[in-house]
């Protein structure tokens, strides 16, 4: 349970960031997926002008490399 707290406070951190691009960009939805060997975010602006991104690593993760537009 201890775990869990303490990771609700940075998720609570993640999730407002989450809000503030959503309301820079008009964005009505957007997820997020981040395992081991990618991440990848995809949404929507109310159900036009959907978008996806995506960045691989294969070895180590490089926060510094760029996202690939997929749609």
């Amino acid at each position: 349970m201890a775990e869990f707290n303490s990771l609700e406070e940075d998720m609570i951190k993640v999730f407002k960031e989450v809000h503030r691009v959503k309301e820079k960009y008009g964005i009505s939805s957007i997820s997020i997926e981040s395992n081991k060997y990618l991440e990848r975010f995809h949404g929507s602006h109310g159900g036009k002008g959907n978008f996806m991104g995506e960045r691989e690593h294969r070895y180590a993760i490089d926060s510094e490399r760029h996202f690939m537009q997929v749609k």
